[in-house]
């Protein structure tokens, strides 16, 4: 077996048991299958192959939840993301709604740049949708909240 196919082997077998733990996502591995299947529970689409290092991690400790993700990926994907989602342009930076934006799950989560940027967002009764872009790293950065 190539060296390859081994390392993804792994990875997913080792993706699949970190899912099975209640209220944690995988934030370690990057871009595995279990992150893709998670990227299009959440986006509505599966990831083109512009979307590379997918970051995932979730709260859904106590009664509410939030999931974080984060992903490098073309202006297209934003756009497809924000059409999927119906998210509309915010109208000032959302500097640090919900307390939650101001922490970081892991170290991929760029709080600073998160915290003066306005997202694309959505609210549909308790669930919340926040989408930044930053177009010099081309990395997103989604969270939803289910309060």
């Amino acid at each position: 077996m190539p060296l390859q196919d081994f390392n993804k082997k792994i990875t997913d077998r080792l993706s699949r048991l970190l899912t099975l733990i209640p209220g944690i996502f995988i934030f370690l591995i990057t871009s595995c299958t279990s992150n893709q299947q998670s990227f299009r529970q959440f986006m509505g689409f599966n990831p083109g192959k512009d979307v590379k290092n997918i970051n995932i991690y979730a709260d859904e400790w106590g009664i509410d939840a939030s999931y974080w993700l984060a992903f490098e990926c073309h202006d297209s994907t934003v756009k497809k993301i924000a059409t999927s989602l119906k998210l509309k342009p915010e109208p000032s930076a959302t500097r640090g709604l919900f307390g939650g934006l101001n922490s970081e799950p892991a170290a991929w989560w760029d709080t600073t740049f998160i915290f003066h940027a306005k997202p694309l967002s959505r609210r549909q009764d308790q669930q919340f949708w926040f989408l930044w872009y930053d177009t010099t790293t081309r990395k997103a950065y989604f969270l939803t909240l289910d309060i």
